[in-house]
């Protein structure tokens, strides 16, 4: 699974070097974003440190691993749920994780 935290505190802990970059670009919103491998009876969840911000026009992720010395990123969109009454639905919304350039394929991931 994936999940994301709001923690807009969590720009005060990225490394200062990436600080120098990240002040090219407007950040959105920032937190933790959570990974869960493994299966149900085992879940293996990992958190990263992540903001988000655009590229080329496109809503961009970084996050920080390793302890915070590396950084990875991808592409990222949300298409919002409805009815047929146009009344929101949550449960059907669609996250979509692309790689780290715009010539690169998204995975779709549904709402639980």
């Amino acid at each position: 699974g994936l999940t994301f935290t709001n923690n807009p505190g969590i720009v005060d802990t990225l490394p200062e070097e990436d600080c120098t970059w990240l002040m090219e670009y407007q950040l959105y919103h920032s937190g933790e974003m959570m990974f869960t491998f493994g299966n149900s009876s085992e879940p293996d969840p990992v958190t990263y440190p992540f903001v988000l911000t655009n590229l080329s026009g496109n809503p961009h992720l970084v996050y920080w691993q390793d302890e915070m010395t590396d950084t990875e990123s991808f592409n990222i969109m949300m298409a919002r749920a409805e009815d047929k009454d146009n009344n929101l639905d949550r449960q059907g919304d669609l996250l979509f994780v692309g790689g780290d350039f715009n010539n690169q394929g998204f995975t779709s991931w549904k709402r639980k």
